[in-house]
């Protein structure tokens, strides 16, 4: 029988493996990186030595980033030996194990400075070119022709971009952090990784390719998550870039370091004043005094909200650059159907999945599939809008390309995740779990008023079946029921106020065509 004793591995035998896997010869030009004799032994043991690890210890994975694996030893191996699948296989498992997010409870300014330097490696580097080919010449192939070992690349290189976009949420957040993610978005796009993505979601239909969409539900979610939709829609725009600028300069004169800056894209809302830093409160309203800015407990001391100077909020966005790509990439997905592909897939690994479990679920899995669906939805809306803006007149509503999500099924995925957060005090959960529903209630109001006659046919339907059951009806005066100032945020009363508008005209439109309804 199998042993069930795990080998402590100490820094010692580390260092053996990380020795072995290579090193370089020659100097200057004519310097190159040369594969260790037990090169494959090495990075097997890493492999071991990182799965055998306690999640929340990560003493290896600190010990090798500590060391600069990436950019010492797999990076430049990879580079050297490009067409050795099953050596380029073993060095992104590797990776991806090297790479894995730290879990929430052990988040600290070390561990997103190592995120940050995970980024930093792949940006600085050319080898995710050479990752990216021998992904796209796997994905260009018939799902159902590839083999074992193809389709376990796949899941790889997924699950490693995954671990390369992935942002903490977090107050612990510098602006070179925000500047890091962007980063390695614009070098995913520029070395069409993100093409390769699009393409491989057109292929999701296929059984090999469907046991893939929970890992790009992940990687879509890291890639929109601290976005804004009008952000990405107005990416034609220079306002934010001349925003961003004016806040790098007043950060470098006005903090004394740098690193303890944070901000608010992806952590919260928060402030910084001279000298010093506030966290005032975070994007869900919840205080942040006790929040320490440094990992040495003889330094740790906590922020008084009382009795601070006037504060300036600090929101660093995304380049111009960044955003475009966000955006022709949604657009694409929108436009070449890979969305209603991809949707159709998650609905049944997650709207069906919650249905039969009574509305049990990851809550995690029902976060991102909230955020990701409000995301898409409102990039869609407000495309349609720009498109109306343009022409001057109001055009056909293209309901087609987001016709997946919008059925009851959805919809009472969505109640179920709103009542069960009501429940449980899951302030962050309600936020996006309404956000999508206002999305889906204002989808569903101009397929019912500006689509086609069928699309208006199909929208009419299902919006009367929704206002007929009681618990739809009375969901809004839950949620106002509900509204508490200190745990949400204004843009959550924003959107509350907006459903009863949306609301009130959908009824209108059903009074007029359905004489049930009068």
């Amino acid at each position: 029988t199998k042993s069930k004793l795990k080998m402590v591995w100490t820094s010692e035998d580390l260092r053996f493996a990380f020795n072995g896997i290579g090193y370089y010869v020659g100097e200057d030009q004519f310097r190159y990186f040369e594969a260790g004799e037990q090169c494959l032994e090495s990075l097997i043991d890493l492999q071991r030595a990182l799965r055998q690890e306690e999640s929340e210890a990560q003493s290896c994975q600190n010990t090798l980033m500590e060391w600069n694996i990436l950019t010492e030893k797999i990076l430049p191996l990879i580079a050297a030996n490009p067409t050795d699948f099953r050596l380029v296989s073993i060095c992104v498992k590797l990776m991806a194990l090297v790479t894995m997010p730290a879990p929430d409870s052990a988040i600290t300014v070390n561990v997103v400075e190592m995120r940050r330097k995970i980024k930093s490696a792949f940006h600085n580097e050319n080898t995710l070119v050479t990752l990216t080919h021998l992904f796209a010449s796997i994905v260009q192939k018939q799902p159902s022709e590839w083999d074992r070992d193809e389709n376990k690349f796949v899941a790889l290189m997924l699950t490693l971009t995954r671990h390369l976009i992935h942002q903490y949420r977090t107050p612990l957040i510098s602006y070179r952090d925000v500047i890091a993610q962007d980063n390695i978005i614009q070098r995913l796009s520029d070395d069409l990784m993100l093409k390769t993505l699009l393409f491989l979601c057109q292929q999701l239909t296929f059984m090999n390719a469907s046991a893939h969409t929970l890992i790009i539900m992940e990687v879509l979610f890291h890639l929109t998550w601290g976005q804004s939709p009008e952000d990405i829609v107005d990416c034609d725009s220079n306002t934010l870039s001349a925003e961003n600028s004016k806040i790098l300069k007043e950060d470098k004169q006005n903090v004394v370091s740098n690193d303890l800056l944070r901000h608010a894209r992806f952590g919260g809302a928060f402030f910084c004043v001279k000298g010093s830093q506030v966290q005032v409160r975070t994007s869900l309203g919840k205080a942040l005094s006790d929040t320490p800015i440094t990992d040495d407990p003889k330094k740790k001391k906590k922020f008084s909200i009382k009795s601070q100077p006037k504060k300036i909020e600090r929101r660093l966005q995304s380049t111009n650059t960044v955003r475009k790509a966000i955006k022709e990439f949604f657009l694409e997905m929108l436009d070449s159907g890979a969305f209603c592909v991809f949707a159709d897939c998650l609905h049944s690994d997650v709207v069906q999945f919650a249905a039969n479990a009574g509305g049990q679920m990851e809550k995690e899995d029902a976060l991102k599939y909230s955020h990701l669906v409000r995301f898409i939805l409102r990039i869609h809306r407000l495309m349609y809008d720009e498109k109306c803006k343009k022409e001057k007149k109001t055009l056909q509503f293209q309901a087609e390309e987001v016709a997946s999500v919008m059925d009851m099924a959805t919809f009472r995925f969505v109640y179920d995740r709103i009542q069960n957060s009501i429940m449980f005090k899951e302030y962050e959960q309600i936020e996006i779990s309404t956000a999508m529903m206002h999305e889906m209630l204002h989808t569903l109001l101009l397929m019912c008023g500006h689509g086609s006659a069928s699309v208006q046919e199909n929208g009419l339907a299902l919006a009367g079946v929704l206002f007929r059951e009681p618990v739809y009806t009375e969901l809004l005066q839950t949620l106002f029921t509900n509204y508490q100032p200190r745990f949400y945020t204004s843009k959550h009363r924003q959107t509350l106020i907006e459903m009863v508008h949306i609301c009130t005209k959908i009824v209108e439109l059903l009074v007029k065509n359905d004489n049930r309804f009068r």
